[in-house]
Protein backbone atom coordinates (compact mmCIF):
# COMPACT_ATOMS: atom_id res chain seq x y z
CA UNK A 1 0.00 0.00 0.00
CA UNK A 2 2.62 2.43 0.89
CA UNK A 3 4.42 1.88 -2.39
CA UNK A 4 1.18 2.58 -4.26
CA UNK A 5 0.89 5.93 -2.51
CA UNK A 6 4.50 6.43 -3.19
CA UNK A 7 4.57 5.65 -6.88
CA UNK A 8 1.55 7.63 -7.51
CA UNK A 9 3.17 10.88 -6.10
CA UNK A 10 6.57 10.18 -8.01
CA UNK A 11 4.54 9.73 -11.08
CA UNK A 12 2.14 12.81 -10.43
CA UNK A 13 5.52 14.95 -9.80
CA UNK A 14 6.88 13.70 -13.18
CA UNK A 15 4.22 14.29 -15.23
CA UNK A 16 2.82 17.36 -13.21
CA UNK A 17 3.59 20.76 -15.60
CA UNK A 18 7.28 22.32 -14.96
CA UNK A 19 7.99 25.98 -14.53
CA UNK A 20 7.33 28.10 -17.79
CA UNK A 21 9.68 28.02 -20.22
CA UNK A 22 10.98 31.19 -21.50
CA UNK A 23 9.87 32.36 -25.42
CA UNK A 24 12.04 34.77 -26.81
CA UNK A 25 14.32 35.33 -24.93
CA UNK A 26 12.71 36.75 -21.77
CA UNK A 27 10.91 35.40 -18.84
CA UNK A 28 7.33 35.75 -18.04
CA UNK A 29 6.69 38.61 -15.35
CA UNK A 30 5.10 37.30 -11.73
CA UNK A 31 4.97 33.72 -12.60
CA UNK A 32 8.01 31.46 -11.07
CA UNK A 33 5.86 28.43 -11.23
CA UNK A 34 2.96 27.28 -13.80
CA UNK A 35 -0.53 27.14 -12.50
CA UNK A 36 -2.18 24.49 -11.44
CA UNK A 37 -0.79 21.93 -8.63
CA UNK A 38 2.51 22.70 -8.29
CA UNK A 39 2.30 26.42 -7.76
CA UNK A 40 3.57 27.72 -5.02
CA UNK A 41 7.13 29.11 -5.19
CA UNK A 42 9.15 28.10 -2.42
CA UNK A 43 13.17 27.94 -1.60
CA UNK A 44 14.32 24.60 -0.14
CA UNK A 45 17.37 23.16 1.30
CA UNK A 46 16.92 19.58 0.66
CA UNK A 47 14.37 17.97 -2.24
CA UNK A 48 13.60 13.82 -1.76
CA UNK A 49 12.84 12.92 -5.67
CA UNK A 50 10.20 15.03 -5.78
CA UNK A 51 7.87 13.91 -3.82
CA UNK A 52 9.26 15.64 -0.84
CA UNK A 53 11.16 18.82 -0.06
CA UNK A 54 12.87 19.77 3.33
CA UNK A 55 13.21 23.41 5.63
CA UNK A 56 11.39 25.06 2.82
CA UNK A 57 10.67 29.22 3.22
CA UNK A 58 8.83 31.80 1.08
CA UNK A 59 11.11 33.82 -1.06
CA UNK A 60 12.39 36.92 0.46
CA UNK A 61 12.22 39.37 -1.04
CA UNK A 62 9.76 38.07 -3.89
CA UNK A 63 10.82 37.53 -6.98
CA UNK A 64 9.77 38.72 -10.43
CA UNK A 65 10.96 36.17 -12.42
CA UNK A 66 12.90 32.57 -12.34
CA UNK A 67 16.17 33.99 -12.40
CA UNK A 68 15.37 36.02 -9.51
CA UNK A 69 13.65 33.32 -7.62
CA UNK A 70 17.08 31.35 -8.02
CA UNK A 71 19.27 34.05 -6.90
CA UNK A 72 17.27 34.63 -4.08
CA UNK A 73 16.83 31.24 -2.50
CA UNK A 74 20.83 30.44 -3.31
CA UNK A 75 21.34 33.96 -1.26
CA UNK A 76 20.17 31.40 1.53
CA UNK A 77 21.56 28.24 0.37
CA UNK A 78 18.48 26.61 -0.83
CA UNK A 79 16.98 25.88 -4.10
CA UNK A 80 13.83 27.23 -5.96
CA UNK A 81 10.91 24.31 -5.74
CA UNK A 82 7.24 24.73 -6.93
CA UNK A 83 5.49 22.98 -4.10
CA UNK A 84 2.12 21.70 -4.23
CA UNK A 85 0.72 21.16 -0.70
CA UNK A 86 3.40 23.30 2.05
CA UNK A 87 3.16 22.27 5.57
CA UNK A 88 5.20 22.81 8.46
CA UNK A 89 8.53 24.23 6.53
CA UNK A 90 7.88 21.01 4.35
CA UNK A 91 6.25 20.59 0.53
CA UNK A 92 4.52 17.88 -0.03
CA UNK A 93 5.03 17.15 -3.68
CA UNK A 94 7.98 19.17 -5.36
CA UNK A 95 9.22 20.35 -8.45
CA UNK A 96 12.86 21.54 -8.42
Amino acid sequence: MQFFALATAAFLTLTAATRLETRGGKEPEGLLCNPGLLSIPKCCATNVVGVLALDCTDPSPKPLNGGQFKEVCAENGRAPACCAIPILQQCVLANP
